[in-house]
């Protein structure tokens, strides 16, 4: 049995903008995900297979699902193809042919004979695990072996912390795959969540046309000590969020005044040594990307006034996963929070 584990992840500055090539300034958390993986002979005459099964906070399984190796194969290379077709198209500036359709459909998860079995509670989890398997090299497979793969979340799997980021980075470990482009290929965004669950550090996340960047950040957690995290129970997938204020997001980062007024703020974040600037430049991104984005703050989204001093800024995707509070904010407003899970900032990240 080999094992692999990866931390979950928190961005504390930096959501949305940082698919415009803003830093970003993430955190990761002690909780995270582990994977073990058994390869063994395939039984008798039976074909060689892929078992996976995947295990929640509680350790009931929420996603299984099986493949036949052959399958995976196939899949494996027909989507080498489309891709190369797609490749050529473009370059000759012409459509793809009616084979490379049908090549690259082929490539799609489809209900065929030698399809994986239908017991995963959603579609989107096997279209997912699918186009992982696709990219991996069909030469990887061993002929007369199998392998049984198993994860394990330390976390809600609905609380935003990172399950399907720590999900790429942990098969691409195993696979030898770069997770940076399967991240991209397989659900987008800007990665920073992947580079959290590979470095396992504080990171300055950023990413051009160069390619990824990001740097070691240390958070003085005596500036932390009185945080809390409020999670809210209402997963927002960060993907249809950003979407949602895409063309916006575009013209951000084409006007040069808001894109040198996003990244000082960000700044004043990363390099403060003292807790009013940290918190200052905390709230100041958060109000900024209100006004920009037209996206309602959690003062607004929860009916209160802000406070003198006081933090109160979502986590993630806004409206829903996580809530940033302070001290001032906590002792004034606990009570909207009743019923909802809070752990202080310095329990749950990992801060150097």
């Amino acid at each position: 049995m080999q094992s692999y584990y990866a931390p979950g992840k928190i961005l504390l500055v930096g959501e949305y903008a940082v698919t415009k090539g803003f830093e970003g300034l993430a955190v990761p958390v002690k909780a995270g995900q582990w994977m073990d993986v058994w390869e063994f002979n395939s039984p008798g005459n039976a074909e060689d297979r892929l078992i996976f099964n995947a295990l929640d906070l509680h350790g009931a399984t929420w996603f299984s699902e099986s493949f036949d190796i052959e399958f995976l194969k196939r899949n494996s290379a027909n989507a080498r193809i489309s891709e190369d077709s797609k490749q050529t198209a473009n370059a000759e500036n012409a459509s793809i042919s009616n084979d490379s359709k049908q090549t690259a459909n082929a490539a799609e998860i489809s209900n065929t004979e030698d399809s994986p079995s239908t017991n995963s509670p959603t579609d989107s989890e096997d279209s997912h695990l699918l186009k992982v398997l696709a990219l991996v090299d069909p030469t990887f497979w061993k002929p007369g072996k199998s392998y049984r793969f198993e994860t394990r979340l330390e976390f809600d799997r609905n609380s935003g912390l990172g399950s399907s980021s720590t999900f790429i980075e942990l098969v691409c470990r195993y696979f030898k795959l770069d997770p940076f482009q399967v991240q991209d290929k397989v659900f987008g965004g800007s990665g920073y969540d992947v580079a959290i669950a590979a470095v396992q550090k504080p990171l300055i996340y950023w990413r051009n046309e160069q390619g990824v960047h990001f740097r070691q950040w240390k958070v003085n957690s005596e500036l932390t000590k009185d945080w809390k995290v409020v999670f809210l129970g209402n997963k927002v997938n960060s993907r249809t969020s950003t979407s949602q204020v895409s063309d916006m997001l575009e013209d951000l980062s084409r006007d040069e005044n808001y894109r040198m007024q996003i990244q000082k703020i960000i700044e004043i974040v990363r390099d403060a040594q003292e807790l009013m600037a940290l918190e200052t430049g905390i709230e100041m991104y958060q109000m900024f990307l209100s006004q920009l984005l037209g996206m309602v703050t959690p003062y607004t989204y929860f009916g209160v006034k802000p406070l003198p001093r006081g933090v109160c800024k979502w986590l993630g995707a806004w409206g829903g996963d996580m809530l940033l509070v302070n001290s001032v904010v906590w002792d004034a407003y606990y009570s909207l929070w009743n019923g909802c899970e809070v752990k202080n900032w310095n329990d749950l990240v990992i801060s150097n």
